[in-house]
């Protein structure tokens, strides 16, 4: 799912109901934080998140374990 160059500033939480989504591309957004919800996908492979403004990540995403 590309969603790039969109100026999305945050994220909805129910992102989460994609469970079959592999990949997501969030590049060149305004985001400064992604919500915990991403961890939920259980078939992500690929997150994609250059051009943004993230500080840090939610630890709940270092679970991702098919993350590349």
């Amino acid at each position: 799912l590309d969603v790039g160059f969109n100026e999305f500033r945050t994220l909805p939480a129910s992102l989460a109901q994609f469970k079959r989504l592999t990949e997501l591309s969030l590049d060149g957004n305004h985001l400064t934080e992604l919500p915990a919800s991403i961890a939920e996908l259980p078939r992500l492979e690929k997150l994609s998140l250059a051009g943004n403004s993230i500080a840090c990540l939610s630890p709940k995403l270092l679970s991702v374990t098919g993350l590349r």
